[in-house]
């Protein structure tokens, strides 16, 4: 069994209402949340979730929150299937696109914890059959760090010279439909392309950039394992994920959504393209569900604040000092107030346009695929407390291709929930 499993969800008293989809425990034993403070938030959160599915015109929703490590709320909205009538519940399957990149990050700091790599190790000195890079015609060097955080230049899905695009959905590379055997085959997708920007000097997001890390990743590793086991036995054991894997578009599985898309909200849906993910796995190829997301999630947070509160805790997923790099902010992204770390978003601290209060530092992950938006969004205990997993994880799994407004939904409703956290203080600005 992982070193957090889903059996931690039920260590305390659970009370469900079918209704609402509410799952209340208590959080803690001498700050017992006001059942009838939570019921009002969660009606305040089904309505925002409600609003988001009805504005976007999204098929199908699924929505989950934790507070302190315990769930607290989950529920599913509208269809998986529209065609079959399959309701969408919290257990439905769907691609989780870019947040995949999250998973990728966090072997890479597994094998720095471990001596095989160093964030500023250049790529060469761990992979020198790779060519060079190059920039103006001249070869340079990248270092993971680099292609970690996006500043590596290492391109997108378009190429140097070619116009540069918010809606990448546009692009033909996009609906590559070919299966990769390997990470190393996909390589020669951008291998031989010349780099957007020096390495180092600029941040340009990139998927590509994933694929490269992930095949470095496999070439370090013990007896040279494919990037499919070490998803599996570094991530997925480990935390005892039963619905993440690598997408592979023939396997059969259960509880998988139907994927849509359309042009406009005055357009009626479509079933999206057929598509092969094989060829980024390590930066937007996988599947999994709110369940699993909040284990992920709440696991990291574990690492993040053990070492705040000298806990005795033995084996993690990463160490605090690991995680901490991780989620420290290292280039600006063309989002306000918004940063880019080692594989995750980190957004700081700044006021409220609605209310008095300021809107926590936190960190997250969006996602956007073929008939996919996502979002895994983390608000870490303001306070030194007791609790190791004490914070806010949230995640929201659509199978609508670019439904907009994603973050700002999950936003709101993990601020809905910090108001009756006994753990976050509420200092007005």
């Amino acid at each position: 069994m992982g070193i957090f499993t889903r059996l931690y969800f039920l260590r305390k008293p659970l009370i469900f209402c079918a209704a609402t989809g509410l799952l209340w425990t208590k959080l803690n034993n001498n700050n017992d949340i006001d059942k009838e403070k939570l019921q009002l938030i969660i009606n305040q959160a089904d309505l925002i979730c409600q609003e988001f599915k009805e504005k976007q015109g999204i098929p199908g929703v699924s929505v989950g929150v934790t507070m302190h490590g315990s769930l607290v709320w989950k529920k599913g909205y509208g269809l998986a299937d529209i065609e079959q009538r399959v309701p969408c519940t919290p257990d439905t399957v769907m691609r989780i696109a870019s947040i995949s990149k999250t998973f990728t990050a966090t072997i890479a700091g597994q094998f720095v914890e471990k001596g095989k790599l160093n964030w500023d190790d250049t790529i060469d000195k761990h992979h020198p059959d790779l060519p060079k890079f190059l920039y103006e015609n001249l070869p340079v060097s990248i270092t993971i760090r680099q292609l970690a955080s996006h500043t590596s230049g290492v391109r997108h899905y378009w190429k140097k010279g070619e116009p540069e695009t918010d809606d990448e959905f546009n692009l033909p590379e996009y609906y590559i439909t070919r299966s990769f055997s390997t990470v190393s085959e996909s390589l020669s997708l951008f291998l031989n392309d010349e780099l957007l920007h020096r390495p180092g000097t600029s941040w340009r997001y990139t998927t590509h950039g994933f694929t490269l890390l992930s095949a470095i990743l496999e070439r370090i590793s013990d007896d040279k394992q494919t990037f499919v086991q070490l998803i599996e036995d570094l991530v997925i054991k480990q935390l005892d994920l039963r619905h993440t894997k690598l997408e592979y578009p023939d396997e059969l599985i259960s509880n998988r959504s139907r994927y849509y898309c359309r042009r406009s909200l005055k357009e009626g849906l479509r079933n999206v393209a057929y598509v092969d993910l094989s060829y980024k796995w390590g930066g937007g190829g996988m599947l999994s569900n709110i369940n699993d997301l909040l284990i992920f999630a709440n696991t990291l947070l574990q690492c993040r604040q053990t070492k705040s509160i000298n806990s005795q805790s033995t084996k993690q997923l990463l160490k605090a000092e690991t995680i901490r790099e991780m989620w420290t902010p290292i280039v600006a992204t063309k989002k306000k107030n918004t940063f880019y770390g080692l594989g995750w978003m980190i957004t700081k601290e700044q006021p409220s346009s609605i209310n008095e209060f300021t809107i926590p530092s936190h960190i997250y992950h969006t996602g956007g695929a073929v008939g996919a938006t996502s979002i895994l969004l983390i608000i870490p205990c303001s306070n030194n407390c007791s609790n190791l997993r004490c914070g806010i994880c949230i995640t929201i799994l659509t199978n609508l291709q670019s439904a907009r407004d994603i973050y700002q939904t999950a936003l709101d409703i993990s601020l809905l929930f910090r108001q009756i956290s006994p753990c976050f203080s509420h200092s007005k600005l």
